[in-house]
């Protein structure tokens, strides 16, 4: 079973710079562009989480009040 790769194996895999080179696009980039992705990724999780548990208490609440 393969496992996805990391933030810096991606970076430094071979195959993914031979694509990045004839795309043009810097090593230093795409690292910047998925850091981006990873950081916005945990942010909409934790939104989510938040969502979620804000939900719950609500219908604990609503649950106890009637």
């Amino acid at each position: 079973m393969m496992d996805d790769l990391t933030l810096a194996e991606a970076i430094n895999d071979p195959l993914i710079q031979l694509m990045l080179d004839a795309d043009g696009i810097d090593r230093s980039a795409f690292a910047d562009s998925l850091e981006n992705a990873k950081r916005r990724y945990v942010e909409l999780g934790i939104e989510r989480l938040r969502q979620e548990r804000a939900e719950q208490f609500y219908r604990r609440m609503d649950d106890l009040l009637q």
